[in-house]
């Protein structure tokens, strides 16, 4: 079942209604039970200073939605307030008063964010400028512990105005290893800097240490020294975090650096065997458009349609001078239409079985050119395909 606003229904003797509240995401949904007046407010509220932007990567969440959603908990008048992540809160002053200043909160960053934007400002200029109001401040529900101002920031700016600060400088940027290198040969050479680094370590200067190695390891990613001293200053730095998503990027960091990080399933893109399985056809053909090998195919012209016999789900891809069109519906002519089931599917999506290998044991059936097939499949990086990330180590 599914609702565009809200939902009510009962089980077990027990009223309920789901709600709507953009917040955190934009599929938050909050519980209401009326007859009890227990609101279960999932993400919306939790204790800690609300992530507005999520280090992992994610879309800009939009304070002022989030203060909206907020308010409309609010209204709901509860006596029992039921976070997904904090202690419950009872009594329906207290709980008008936590939303209160929870909102308040998301908005004061938000609008003071932009009144710097106004004043042109860039992002790293306004996270050092602005801080919560004194009644804010020391709030044991605003903790930076999972959100802060910091990281919140940037993510405002550029969910506003984009990337560009407005200094042309940074539209055709020298590349970083050139960059790193004529900066380390300004400082006095790699030994010079590797001096400085460690006097700042030895000072409890951290973060100076780190920004200093980065230009050693942006310089020659294989220097083991410059990245072990890093990963040394990014441990000492994360020891001293509140804020658990700083730590732990401080400290998954220095794994890395360090050689100790397994980036095995660096190249998954779709998701588990379990999540997999359940999607249609569409949604995972519909991934290959990004996964198009470019350079590979630029007088490529071909379009294969694929079936699934036992779902009765159908789509095709077309390559086109390097692009990949997704097609919902296969068009009338097609160099050739690929027939399987779920389970090759599925097989193929985790590198269990190729295209090639299940036409020769007759899983995969093909009207038209079976060569036209093969040609196709080899123009897309593979699903499963485990590549040599580096994050810190760039």
């Amino acid at each position: 079942m599914t609702f565009d606003d809200s939902y009510s229904g009962e089980t077990g003797g027990v009223r309920f209604e789901i709600h709507l509240i953009p917040s955190e995401t934009e599929d938050q949904c909050a519980v209401w039970l009326p007859d009890e007046r227990v609101l279960l407010s999932a993400d919306a509220v939790y204790e800690s200073f609300p992530n507005v932007y999520a280090l992992r990567g994610t879309r800009f969440r939009d304070p002022m939605a989030w203060a909206r959603g907020l308010d409309r908990l609010k209204a709901f008048g509860a006596e029992t307030l039921v976070p997904h992540h904090g202690r419950p809160v009872e009594g329906a002053d207290r709980i008008a008063a936590l939303l209160t200043d929870y909102r308040d909160a998301v908005q004061y960053l938000h609008d003071q964010t932009l009144r710097y934007i106004n004043k042109g400002y860039a992002p790293d200029e306004i996270a050092q400028i602005v801080a919560m109001p004194e009644r804010l401040r020391d709030h044991p529900w605003l903790g930076e512990y999972y959100g802060s101002y910091k990281h919140a920031i940037p993510a405002i700016y550029a969910g506003y105005l984009g990337w560009y600060q407005g200094d042309p400088v940074a539209l055709d940027p020298t590349p970083r290893a050139e960059r790193a290198s004529r900066f380390v040969d300004m400082i006095g050479g790699r030994e010079t800097l590797m001096q400085r680094a460690r006097e700042a370590l030895d000072g409890g200067e951290t973060q100076w240490a780190a920004e200093l190695l980065t230009l050693a390891v942006q310089a020659d990613r294989t220097d083991d020294e410059a990245r072990r001293l890093k990963a040394e200053a990014l441990r000492r730095w994360a020891y001293a975090q509140k804020n658990a998503t700083w730590r732990n990027w401080g400290l998954t960091a220095a794994l890395e650096l360090e050689g100790e990080l397994d980036l095995a399933a660096g190249g998954m893109v779709l998701g588990s065997p379990e999540q997999v399985r359940g999607f249609p056809l569409a949604a995972i053909m519909n991934v290959m458009t990004v996964r198009l090998i470019a350079e590979r195919c630029g007088e490529t012209h071909l379009r294969v349609a694929f079936e699934t016999t036992d779902t009765g789900e159908s789509c095709a891809l077309e390559i086109r001078g390097g692009v990949c069109q997704f097609h919902e519906t296969p068009p009338p002519e097609c160099d050739a239409t690929a027939r399987f089931d779920r389970g090759f599917l599925l097989d193929w999506v985790f590198g269990r079985a190729t295209f090639e290998e299940a036409i020769a044991a007759e899983r995969v059936s093909v009207e038209g050119d079976a060569g036209a097939v093969a040609e196709f499949l080899v123009k897309f990086e593979p699903f499963n395909e485990q590549a040599d990330m580096a994050i810190a180590a760039r």
